[in-house]
């Protein structure tokens, strides 16, 4: 092989040894489509197979993911500075408790046992004083998978991204959300215990 050929076989080389290496840096980086559909991309597909997703990972997590799977986030600032041009799901940033959110759809049936935990958790005066909750049914599409105006971050697209199917809690008065995979309904009331006084 000549000169020329080993170069470019070692640029090609190195360009896939910094793909991988970006993907492993940045494992929770999904992109969005900010305008339009993706040529060829059914919608209502895409909800179908993310649910079934979804579904398919609550059946082979460890018995107990709570703690494994459970992530702090800080909103950013992005988000809110978008919410004159995106104003939908914004009422969950805002408020004098933190607030429970799952984005679901009418297919994720499997939720419905955590939800249940959820209410009997809030059954609880003095859990009752610090959540309010939110299970919205979330329609996967243009609208609320991308954002009006230059943001990429909108409260539509970026709760999408860590509530989808996820238990969430919202505190407003800090700007952050801990988003937890949570499989067993055993462990939803020490979820809400552990960040009651977040």
């Amino acid at each position: 092989m000549n000169n020329k050929g080993t170069s470019f076989l070692q640029y090609f080389v190195f360009l896939i040894v910094l793909a991988i290496a970006a993907f492993i840096i940045f494992p929770d980086t999904v992109p969005f489509p900010l305008g339009g559909n993706i040529p060829g991309m059914d919608m209502n597909k895409m909800a179908a197979q993310m649910a079934e997703q979804l579904k398919t990972q609550s059946k082979t997590q460890a018995p107990s993911a709570l703690g494994q799977t459970e992530k702090e986030i800080a909103i950013p600032q992005e988000v809110y500075d978008s919410i004159p041009q995106n104003p939908t799901y914004q009422e969950y940033l805002f408020g004098n408790q933190k607030h429970i959110l799952i984005l679901t759809s009418s297919q994720a049936t499997y939720l419905q046992k955590i939800v249940n935990a959820i209410d009997t958790a809030l059954a609880a005066p003095d859990m009752q004083a610090v959540y309010t909750k939110n299970i919205v049914d979330f329609p996967i599409n243009e609208k609320t998978m991308s954002c009006n105006g230059d943001y990429f971050n909108c409260p539509s697209a970026w709760l999408a991204r860590y509530c989808m199917g996820q238990v969430c809690i919202i505190n407003p008065s800090t700007r952050r959300v801990v988003s937890a995979l949570v499989i067993n309904e055993e462990d939803v009331a020490p979820l809400l215990e552990k960040y009651k006084n977040w």
